[in-house]
Order: structure tokens, then sequence, then C-alpha cells
């Protein structure tokens, strides 16, 4: 019974302070998982959505990106005329591939490829290690420049 009163009091604390996190708050414990998991939003990988990467979903935002890049994305992304992820605006994705990339420091280049719509997308995801984990800093397209000038630009 004690035993049972005790495991019971932990699960309430550990609750109560949030220490149970859910997939929607679960760190990113390699910079090719958050690029990986970005894309089960476009109907890549087991568990995939295709729903498209949701911009107004801030805590999602917050949890695949850096600060300053949330900041930036909540201000500016609606005003987009294309999802930058996916290089357009309509989505049917394959051949996805993504590189493990090259670890210098706190900063990881993942490198994704993929086609859309049969046109081939090359991606570059500028990923950070902070104390929350790896997050997106930038997003570097060959044909577009960067994530971080298209919503300043739009903004």
């Amino acid at each position: 019974m004690k035993k049972g009163l005790i495991l019971w009091a932990a699960v309430v604390s550990a609750v109560s302070l949030g220490g149970f996190a859910t997939a929607a708050h679960a760190q990113f414990q390699t910079p090719q998982a958050v690029v990986t998991t970005l894309y089960g939003y476009y109907g890549v990988g087991a568990g995939a959505s295709n729903q498209g990467f949701p911009n107004d979903d801030s805590r999602t935002v917050r949890r695949f990106m850096d600060r300053s890049m949330s900041l930036l994305w909540e201000g500016s992304s609606a005003r987009l005329s294309y999802d930058f992820f996916i290089q357009g605006q309509d989505w049917k994705l394959s051949a996805f591939k993504a590189t493990k990339g090259q670890l210098q420091g706190q900063i990881n280049r993942v490198v994704v490829t993929f086609k859309n719509l049969n046109e081939t997308v090359r991606l570059t995801f500028v990923v950070i290690k902070n104390s929350d984990g790896w997050r997106i800093y930038d997003v570097e397209s060959e044909k577009r420049g960067t994530l971080r000038a298209a919503l300043k630009q739009s903004g």
C-alpha cells in the first residue's frame, strides 16, 4: 500500500511539473531527426500525416525551430506565397533522402533531396544544438536562397 501511494505521488508530481513529455514536446536527439520528423507532415516516413507543416501552431513551430527562427516564422510565414520546405504550394513527395550531416561544434548541416511532383529539390538545413535539443536555425535552397531571408523579405 505504501509503495503504491509513493508511486502515485511521484506520478502526480511529475505530471504537474511537466515531467512526462509528449511527442509534441519531445526534444530531438539528432540533427537528422529534426528534419525527417518535419517531413512527416508531408507524408514521408512512418506515422506521416501529409497535411503540411502547421504554420499557425506556435507550439509546433517552437518544437522545430530555434528561438530566433520561430519568432521570425510566427511573424512572417503566412505571407510567403509558397511552402519553403517543399519549394512549392502543392506536394507529392518521393525519393526522400536526408544525410546525417557534418557536425561542427553545435551546428550541423543536414542535406535533404526529394522529388516534389517530379521536380528535384535539394535543401540544406542548418541545425543547431541548444538546451532544448536540436532545432532548425535556417534552411538553404539552391533556387530560392535562405528561409531566413525569405521570411525577412515577407515581413
